[in-house]
């Protein structure tokens, strides 16, 4: 999976789930998906011409 399709799939995990009630101690998913989100495309655009693409674990 390439990493524009992780942020489009985060993207939709981030909107399924942001209007989850989220108690005390539990994992906001909606607010890790976004997260990671922005934080995959930064990489993306700190990324240069010779670096690796992103690819996942498989």
């Amino acid at each position: 999976m390439d990493s524009e399709t992780m942020i489009c799939e985060l993207k939709s995990i981030e909107e399924k789930h942001k209007h989850d009630k989220v108690f005390t101690g539990q994992l906001n998913i909606a607010e890790m998906a976004c997260n990671v989100r922005k934080n995959l495309k930064n990489l993306n655009l700190t990324r240069t011409p010779d670096s690796p693409r992103l690819r996942s674990g498989s």
